[in-house]
């Protein structure tokens, strides 16, 4: 379920130099494209039968607010929160970045948002397979400090090659980390069906403050002081 919906961004930044290649201002059509695919999925949601569609029968005895002290919620809540921070600001920036420092040419920085969500869509299947193998906790370690490594290089590392493998790494890296902590608390959410909605929408918080500080910074140090922000969450 989570590496389907990586092949509508992967295909989006070459439907964009396809419609503006020869005429940039050809994007007023690939703008109409969006919003004709963005109708075809409202279509989609209205006319899609929906099994078991009817409301959970109501347990006196789980309508508490409980989970909120429950350790592995809170933990999943902190790692989805910082998650969405670093993973909204990476593909809102990205593009601008590569191309304001002029580590890569606009064309191909285009391209390595592609490259970045065909990565991430691999990394998902591979860690659906490896979390049959591999304790979650120990997955999520491994992943997360993989994470680390690679912004690392893609942030300070200022060199078309080694970049390219940074934005590389972070995408097989950062792929599995929303979806196997979602998967960790299972037995939380089955209990507490409010559990999930609370933690994705704290958490949707870091995918909105975190891209406007990064905005913010590099208004007034540059873009690669803006991206260095990313390395705190």
């Amino acid at each position: 379920l989570h590496a389907v919906f990586s092949i509508g961004v992967f295909l989006a930044p070459f439907l964009v130099l396809i419609f503006t290649k020869n005429n940039p201002h050809n994007w007023m059509y690939m703008a109409l494209t969006e919003a004709a695919l963005i109708l075809t999925s409202l279509l989609i949601v209205f006319f899609m039968n929906v099994p078991n569609n009817y409301p959970a029968a109501k347990d006196g005895s789980k309508t508490d607010w409980s989970f909120l002290k429950n350790k592995y919620f809170i933990v999943a809540t902190g790692i989805i929160f910082f998650y969405l921070c670093a993973e909204q600001s990476i593909n809102g920036w990205l593009v601008t970045y590569l191309q304001d420092s002029g580590i890569l040419s606009s064309q191909f920085s285009q391209v390595m948002t592609s490259v970045l969500w065909l990565v991430i869509l691999i990394g998902r299947l591979l860690t659906a397979f490896v979390s049959t193998k591999i304790k979650k906790q120990y997955l999520l370690l491994g992943t997360s400090i993989g994470y680390v490594i690679f912004a690392l290089i893609l942030l300070f590392v200022h060199h078309s090659v080694i970049t390219s493998i940074g934005v590389v790494g972070v995408g097989l890296f950062m792929a599995g980390i929303y979806a196997t902590t979602i998967a960790s608390i299972g037995d939380v959410v089955k209990e507490y069906p409010t559990c999930l909605g609370m933690l994705l929408t704290i958490g949707s918080f870091g995918a909105i403050i975190m891209p406007s500080i990064v905005g913010t910074v590099a208004k007034h140090t540059g873009i690669k002081g803006g991206m260095a922000v990313i390395i705190i969450p």
